[in-house]
């Protein structure tokens, strides 16, 4: 499965409401942890929005880096750095 430039290699963990995967970057090859969200409630696009939006602001050593999100038919995706 693709989710935007990135290729799903493995799953990682699932939850209630979003399953992570280790990818990669189809152009460069870097390796990426890819949580696909599942979108079922209209509370879900908002709460989605906003851990983009936060994740994108933090700067951290402690905390994993935003790369990219965007949307796939079955719902979002939010890329960051794989930290293994």
């Amino acid at each position: 499965m693709i989710a935007g430039k990135f290729a799903i290699d493995e799953w990682v963990s699932s939850g209630g409401s979003a399953t992570v995967y280790r990818a990669h970057d189809i152009r460069t090859g870097d390796q990426v942890a890819l949580k696909l969200i599942a979108l079922r409630t209209p509370q879900d696009g908002p709460r989605f929005a906003r851990e983009v939006q936060i994740l994108g602001e933090l700067q951290h050593p402690r905390v994993v880096r935003y790369l990219e999100h965007g949307f796939t038919p079955a719902g979002a995706y939010l890329a960051m750095e794989w930290l293994p």
